[in-house]
């Protein structure tokens, strides 16, 4: 079910950082980014393309194999900002003759800073596979993680592999605190001998919001559910119980904590 910040993802789809940018200009900044294609079809040389800046990239390759057959296809679509980072991607691959027919890949990774205020990151999107059992391989991975410290994924969703055609939603809503992080999609498919096939779509959007305190649970909206996902994190001491950011988790954040709430959100 999607709630209020999801619905103002939903409205930003397809528009692009650009035309999101006017709603809010929270604390994050772009530091790097990974995006290329990559195709190849059995006795031919890989046919690439890279994105060199941070500019949107709209990139479709291909490669086939007229003599022993194979082919694939990869594209991209992506557009990053400080608002919305937004990738449409796609891996498809037939086999050929030969032991490998064709391969092709599709990656996107972008790392940015957040800071010095936390803010919401928004995940929603989707992504299917398709395999055939005569010859058909499959990888892929979406990930939302931490860079600059060990931690779990905020975010990990990969394909079951004893499933042939699977779609699944890419849905969340992360409190991030200060720090860098990544957010990556990678797509890879093969098709081995004659009839082998195999595909995968993905689309995601990343939203960031600035952070009202007082929306501690993250729905939307704000009540008594705020106060007790606080206490939840107070007593145990997570960091974002730290509302005052003043690095310590104590009776500061708790009178921190009731300002906002009281003062709610915009």
């Amino acid at each position: 079910m999607l709630n209020q910040r999801h619905c103002r993802v939903c409205a930003c789809v397809g528009l692009g950082a650009a035309a999101c940018s006017a709603v809010g200009q929270p604390d994050v900044t772009l530091l790097a980014q990974a995006r290329s294609l990559r195709c190849q079809a059995s006795g031919h040389g890989a046919v690439e393309a890279d994105a060199a800046d941070f500019a949107p990239l709209y990139r479709t390759v291909s490669a086939f194999n007229s003599t022993f057959g194979g082919s694939a296809v990869a594209s991209q679509r992506s557009v990053l900002g400080t608002s919305l980072i937004e990738s449409v991607q796609s891996s498809s691959a037939y086999g050929g003759l030969q032991v490998t027919g064709g391969s092709s890949s599709s990656h996107f990774a972008v790392t940015f800073r957040v800071g010095p205020r936390a803010v919401v990151a928004s995940l929603i999107g989707e992504w299917r596979s398709y395999y055939n059992s005569q010859g058909g391989g499959i990888n892929l991975a979406v990930e939302l993680i931490r860079s600059d410290r060990i931690e779990p994924p905020l975010f990990r969703s990969v394909p079951d592999v004893w499933l042939l055609s699977e779609t699944r939603p890419i849905d969340g809503t992360f409190l991030l605190s200060p720090g860098e992080y990544v957010i990556s999609c990678g797509l890879a498919t093969t098709g081995y001998t004659t009839g082998g096939h195999a595909s995968l779509t993905s689309s995601l959007v990343l939203r960031f919001d600035d952070y009202c305190t007082a929306d501690f649970n993250l729905d939307g909206g704000v009540d008594g559910a705020d106060v007790e996902a606080f206490f939840g994190a107070w007593e145990t001491a997570r960091p974002e119980a730290d509302v005052n950011r003043d690095g310590g988790v104590d009776g500061g954040d708790v009178e921190e904590f009731f300002r906002a709430w009281e003062a709610g959100c915009p």
